[in-house]
């Protein structure tokens, strides 16, 4: 999948004071919807866990680096957006180097 951000560019997808969502072309394992997050610097993340509390965890869905530990959570689908880990583009960048050493 391409990365989403970069087709939107300044486009605001926050509607009414909500979070800035994108529904996926797949549906989860369930059936029910999944849903692309995109925070405010354009990061883009996919739903990873949600909790009977209603607390969303989102990882990072960056196609050119899949390792990528960024991760936030939001309670239910909408605002504020709580940062977990950053977005460590060293790690990746150092994985993509061993996976090439590899080949």
């Amino acid at each position: 999948m391409d990365d989403l951000s970069c087709l939107f560019g300044d486009l605001n997808l926050n509607l009414n004071g909500g979070l800035n969502l994108i529904k996926s072309s797949r549906n989860k394992k369930d059936g029910t919807p999944s849903w692309l997050l995109f925070d405010v610097e354009k990061h883009e993340y996919k739903s990873s866990y949600k909790s009977t509390s209603g607390k969303i965890t989102w990882r990072c869905n960056n196609t050119d680096f899949p390792n990528c530990p960024g991760s936030v959570y939001t309670f239910g689908h909408n605002l504020p957006i709580y940062y977990i880990k950053d977005h460590d583009i060293m790690s990746c960048l150092k994985f993509l180097s061993l996976l090439i050493e590899y080949k």
